[in-house]
Order: structure tokens, then C-alpha cells, then sequence
């Protein structure tokens, strides 16, 4: 098939057929859309929007949804915001989608069926890759919860306009769903569902001596560590044990940086200790490959002076237990990429 379409790739070219799309990067409607990636939308979706090349920042994944506060999608909104004049952020998400009942337990037969060492997914399932895979069962409160994750992030400016819809796979009618700017904070984005880190308090104030502004998603009486930076949002339970995404920037970073940390860990797994055999430092260059956004997150994490002000933090007892090992352990790991070759630190 791949030959099939450079062979066709020729002719295009050659009949100068690319005319009629010719634009530059700037999205001339000033706007993104974060959608699935189903093949149903790849022409439905602009025809139904009445969007033309060169109108749109379009980003694709699987659901059309956010998971990490350094995830890929939110990676691409900021650079469409702040590089390429995107003032408004529409998330759709379609009827009938893929995503809505996917889950590691079904793809882990085919992994193994398809030669994926039994090892390697255990080091993934160490990691999490059950909640990585995971898909909604609430297409609306997927949409919610999108919206939520986009619209309050910490890089997020608050000017700009975030709405959610759903588009009808068959005809492409558009259905907008309610996403309140105000209340509840939580990833759950107001919908509530089992699970979600809020509880069902909606808009609840956290008590705990952070200030106006903080809205802890945990239950009266439970243990809050966000410090005294005011407008946190609390996106979890913080059950006494000490919240992980709280409102203190510096523990909600390590947090944020964690994703990047536990990925590019699992794949250095297998070299730790190897960093003086150069055919391990080939492998684990090899294998790290993949992970150049996460390994590009940490390299600025180090590089930008954030572990060093992070490092402070811990060192004053200000962050949580389990925050304060990640530090520690981020920066560990970053020496080792330093050591293979990966990252050079500056002086």
C-alpha cells in the first residue's frame, strides 16, 4: 500500500495538483480542533465544519482526549496558541467511537500474540499502562472532561474560548455539550463518575490554609498539601496521604514531570548500571528513541532551573512524601541520560 501511495505521490506532484492547497502555517480562522483520529472524520469532520485547508489546526489522537498534563494533544494546542495565533480550542468527539469501550485487557492478547515479551508488559503494567489504555464509557463526559483538562491547565491562558461538541459520524451534524466555565475543576470534568478524584464535591473550597481561589476536590477533612500559591486546582482524592496534583506549582511540576519520568524509566530499565558498555549505551539509545518528547520535557525540567527550585522545596520539607522521592529519582534518572549521551547538562 505504501508503494502504491508514493506512486501516486509522483503523479500529484507532477500535475502540480498541490496548487489549489496552497497556504502557509498560520491557521487563518485562528482555530484548533482536538478530535479523533477514526477515519470516518478525516473528511467529514472539515466538510462538516466548512473548514478549508490552511483554516485549522486539526490534532488527532485516539478518543480526541487528554490525558497528561504533558500530554501530546496539550503539547500541540500550546504550540497552535502561542506560536500560531490560535484563539479558540473546539473539542469534538464523534458518535459510535472506538475509544468509548477500549482497554488493556483486550489489547494484551494481541501484544502477546504479536511477539511482545511477557516482561516488557509487566515493566508497562508497572508503569500503568492499564489506565493508559483505558478508554471513556461517557462520550458527553468525555467531552467535559477534555474541555476541563484544556481549559484549566496551567499553561492554559484564560482568554482563550475552549467548547466541547460531538459530531454525528454519518451526517456531521454538531451537538454542543454543556461545559461550564465555573465549578467543579476535577479531570472528571463535572460529570462525576465513579472514580473521579473530586468525590462528587463540586466546587468544593479547600480549608486548608491556601486561600481563595484553591478548590480542593477531597472530601471534608482530608489532608491537603498544595502550600500557599493561590488559583490551585486539586485534580484527585488527597486522601490523607497527601495530594498529588494540588495547587502548589512546584509539586503539581514534579507531578506533571512524572509522566515523563516513569516512561522514559520503563525503557531504560534494562541498561541501568550499563552506562560505561558502549553496546549498552547503543541499545538504550535505541530504545529511548521513542520517548523524545518525554526526554525533552525532563532535559528542560533540568536545563530551565525548575529541579533546582523543586530540589529547594523538597529540601524545606514543603513537598509530600511521595513528591519528594520523585525529585530525587527525576534527577537520578536524568544523570543517567546524561551518562549514555541523551542530554548534556549546562553549568
Amino acid at each position: 500500500m505504501i508503494d502504491e501511495i508514493l506512486s501516486f505521490n509522483r503523479d500529484f506532484v507532477a500535475r502540480k495538483a498541490y496548487e489549489p492547497f496552497v497556504t502557509d502555517k498560520y491557521p487563518a480562522k485562528k482555530l484548533a480542533v482536538l478530535t479523533c483520529m477514526d477515519t470516518r472524520l478525516t473528511e467529514l469532520l472539515p466538510q462538516a465544519l466548512g473548514l478549508r485547508n490552511g483554516d485549522a489546526k486539526i490534532i488527532r489522537n485516539a478518543g480526541g482526549g487528554v490525558q497528561f498534563e504533558a500530554d501530546s494533544a496539550i503539547r500541540s494546542l500550546l504550540v497552535a496558541i502561542y506560536e500560531l495565533g490560535v484563539e479558540e480550542v473546539m473539542v469534538v468527539h464523534h458518535s459510535g467511537c472506538g475509544a468509548c469501550h477500549m482497554s488493556y485487557a483486550e489489547f494484551k492478547p494481541h501484544m502477546v500474540e504479536r511477539g511482545i515479551p511477557q516482561e516488557v508488559l509487566a515493566a508497562w503494567e508497572e508503569w500503568g499502562i492499564a489506565d493508559w489504555l483505558e478508554g471513556f464509557h461517557d462520550t458527553e463526559a468525555s467531552v467535559r472532561k477534555t474541555v476541563a483538562a484544556v481549559r484549566h491547565h496551567s499553561l492554559m491562558p484564560k482568554d482563550v474560548v475552549v467548547r466541547g461538541f460531538i459530531i454525528d459520524s454519518v451526517t456531521g451534524a454538531l451537538t454542543e455539550v454543556d461545559c461550564p466555565e465555573e465549578g467543579c475543576h476535577c479531570s472528571c470534568g463535572g460529570s462525576h463518575e465513579e472514580g473521579c478524584g473530586c468525590g462528587g464535591h463540586e466546587g468544593e473550597a479547600c480549608g486548608c490554609g491556601g486561600g481563595e481561589g484553591h478548590h480542593c476536590h477531597h472530601g471534608e477533612g482530608e489532608e491537603c498539601h498544595h502550600g500557599d500559591s493561590e488559583g490551585g486546582h486539586c485534580h484527585h482524592g488527597g486522601h490523607g496521604g497527601g495530594c498529588r496534583r494540588h495547587g502548589a506549582q512546584a509539586a503539581a511540576r514534579v507531578d506533571a514531570m512524572s509522566w515523563a519520568f516513569d516512561r522514559v524509566s520503563v525503557a531504560m530499565r534494562p541498561y541501568l548500571g550499563g552506562a560505561d558498555d558502549p553496546a549498552a549505551r547503543a541499545d538504550a539509545r535505541k530504545a529511548l528513541e521513542p520517548f523524545q518528547d518525554e526526554i525533552a520535557a525532563l532535559d528542560y525540567y533540568q536545563r530551565s532551573g525548575l529541579w533546582q527550585q523543586d530540589y529547594e522545596a523538597e529540601e524545606a520539607g514543603r513537598l509530600p512524601a511521595d513528591i519528594r522521592r520523585s525529585v530525587l529519582s527525576q534527577d537520578g534518572l536524568y544523570n543517567l541520560l546524561e551518562e549514555i549521551g541523551f542530554v548534556c547538562k549546562t553549568n
